[in-house]
């Protein structure tokens, strides 16, 4: 049964190379060419690196079954992030979040803000009244997904429209989507620090 991930193939990335059914170690191998447009099942040309250093290239397809003919597998690691990795969601500047601030921060969250820059999948800088009326901009804040258990430790936001908070004057958790361990936050002033 072939329960590879549904990882589709891209020029550049590293797999493990296989002649047939019979070799027990991978060899080092580098996709360098997407031959057809099949997503996951594509047949790629593989430069490959044999133990003892000799070179070749290879057109193969992915397969976790041993099979008598030469084909590639993904590394565990690449199967392990593939859930995560293909649904990553890009933030956009002006999209509306939800900010935590992080542990000693006295007032109602989470706080209603807007991305003001993108940094990356995971990092943004934000902006958000304050209680004063002034606005507050923290930078590289980490973007939490519901595909996340833990909850950061320092400041971190999430999707207003992936998560619920309970109604409340003060502070509020996330309802993840999945089960979380959180640790009660001590509240003692109004400095938003990471």
């Amino acid at each position: 049964m072939n329960d590879s991930p549904q990882i589709t193939p891209s020029v550049g990335r590293k797999v493990w190379f296989y002649k047939n059914a019979n070799q027990a170690e991978p060899w080092d191998a580098t996709v360098i060419a997407i031959n057809s447009d099949e997503g996951p099942q594509s047949e790629v040309t593989l430069f490959v690196v044999s133990p003892i250093g000799r070179t070749f290239t290879s057109r193969c397809r992915v397969s976790d079954d041993p099979i008598d003919q030469p084909h590639y597998r993904w590394m565990p690691y690449q199967k392990w992030q593939a859930p995560f990795t293909q649904r990553a969601r890009q933030p956009v500047e002006g999209e509306a979040v939800l900010f935590w601030p992080a542990a000693g921060y006295e007032g109602s969250y989470p706080i209603k803000a807007t991305i003001t820059k993108v940094w990356s999948d995971t990092c943004v800088n934000l902006s958000m009244p304050t209680d004063d009326g002034n606005e507050c901009v923290p930078t590289s804040v980490l973007v939490v997904r519901n595909l996340d258990i833990n909850r950061p430790s320092g400041y971190y936001c999430m999707y207003a429209d992936e998560v619920s908070v309970p109604a409340a004057d003060t502070y509020a958790e996330p309802v993840l989507a999945a089960p979380v361990d959180i640790e009660p936050k001590v509240k003692s002033s109004k400095k938003v620090s990471a």
